[in-house]
């Protein structure tokens, strides 16, 4: 099946197939170097699924070839206080790798977009790491663009981590 033959849609959480597939690519791409580069550890994979279903604000984004699940987005809604409306936040995207290279991940973000247009969010956010060259590309090929407003480029995104990782 070609990409333009692929199936994108929101995670049913009542369907148990769309929550083993969000399961299998997410282990899928914490073995990829840009992921984890190591299987996740059971506790954190057995609860997986039960805790991002209770986060109100997640989104899951499955692409499907047929019956097979091939890349999936995870998003965060989130909110621009200085814009005063909800934004979506691509936390991660990945696309299995034995289906990488055929556009799957192209078409999963400009389906997040419309997402967003469709909902009125003011914008749609990622971040990525700087030794991701490819994910970086497709991302400018796609009109992404580091934000210097309101985020001038001289600011860093810092983080801590509140419980063992």
């Amino acid at each position: 099946m070609s990409s333009s033959e692929i199936d994108i849609r929101l995670l049913d959480w009542n369907q148990p197939l769309d929550c083993q597939a969000l399961l299998a690519l997410t282990q899928n791409y914490a073995l990829h170097p840009m992921g984890m580069g190591k299987p996740f550890p059971e506790e954190i994979a057995s609860q997986l699924i039960p805790r991002l279903q209770a986060v109100p604000n997640a989104r899951v984004f499955l692409a499907w070839d047929n019956d097979t699940p091939v890349g999936m987005a995870t998003c965060f809604i989130g909110f621009s206080t200085f814009k005063a409306r909800e934004l979506i936040n691509v936390h991660d995207l990945a696309v299995h790798s034995d289906h990488q290279g055929r556009g799957i991940g192209r078409k999963i973000l400009q389906h997040v977009q419309m997402y967003a247009i469709e909902n009125g969010f003011c914008a749609v956010t990622l971040e990525v790491r700087n030794d991701n060259t490819h994910a970086r590309k497709l991302y400018h090929q796609l009109g992404f663009k580091e934000l210097g407003d309101p985020l001038p480029s001289d600011y860093m995104l810092f983080g801590k981590w509140t419980a063992p990782n």
